[in-house]
């Protein structure tokens, strides 16, 4: 258009909107339709030192409103307002924990109308594993052993502390265990051999396998037959030997005189 025609299109415009300024109605949650959102996918959890990220894919439709996570560290529990612990339009969260722990988690989509659909499956994981003194002791014994620890600082001018007192416990385990488990081998390699030899037919003694007396005989007594019977065969062999020779010289004889016979006879 030429820069200086008349253009009334933009008055016409501004005219519209006043002209009908307070017949809009403004947008809100109702105008968005009630559709019920799809259950949460892809969600995981991954522990970390005190805290656990939750995080499912974000679904971007207009509709949904935001997503609940729900937490316990009870697994399979029922999801209700007791262990709601988040809603907003996000797709992770952080869950503040404390170490040492397990926590299970479900999460769920609700729509503009507060429409809610299924949760999703339930996932879980563990914040950081902190060897303390309730875990290494238990409890009633790690209450005891913090009292004892105060009242022998306050005995030994803080000379003696519960980590001295867990060390030692410490090193009465390490070396009863050590003792325990060498009696063990021992006695159960004793026992495997004395079992073995037991099967075989042998005697087990003094860390040695031998033949028991009866067995050893018996062998014997068939190694003795064993030769006398091989001393026959040979014996039996000679005299075929010698029979073989025998034959074969009267062959020859007897061939010899067939020729002289035939010559004569010509």
């Amino acid at each position: 258009l030429p820069l200086y025609t008349d253009d009334t299109r933009l008055d016409d415009v501004v005219d519209t909107i006043n002209n009908n300024s307070g017949k809009w109605s403004s947008v809100d949650d109702s105008n968005f339709p009630n559709i019920e959102p799809p259950v949460p996918t892809n969600v995981q959890a991954s522990g970390a030192f005190r805290s656990i990220i939750v995080e499912w894919d974000f679904d971007r439709a207009t509709y949904i409103a935001n997503y609940e996570v729900f937490a316990s560290e009870v697994k399979g529990f029922t999801p209700d307002t007791s262990n709601l612990v988040f809603r907003g339009k996000t797709s992770v969260y952080s869950y503040e924990a404390d170490v040492n722990e397990q926590w299970y988690f479900r999460v769920r989509a609700v729509n503009t109308h507060g429409t809610p659909n299924e949760f999703s499956e339930e996932v879980s994981a563990t914040t950081a594993r902190i060897i303390s003194d309730d875990i290494l002791f238990g409890e009633e014994i790690a209450a005891e052993l913090r009292e004892l620890s105060k009242k022998a600082e306050i005995l030994a001018g803080d000379s003696i502390g519960i980590d001295k007192l867990k060390q030692e416990a410490l090193d009465v385990i390490n070396e009863t265990a050590k003792q325990y488990t060498d009696e063990e081998i021992r006695e159960t390699e004793e026992e495997i051999h004395e079992e073995l030899a037991k099967k075989a037919g042998l005697n087990y003694v003094e860390g040695e396998f031998t033949l028991v007396d009866s067995d050893l005989a018996d062998l014997l007594d068939e190694m003795e037959d064993l030769q006398e019977y091989a001393s026959s065969i040979d014996q039996k062999a000679d005299s075929i030997s010698l029979d073989v020779s025998a034959i074969a010289k009267t062959v020859d004889d007897n061939t010899e005189s067939i020729l002289i016979v035939g010559s004569s006879i010509t």
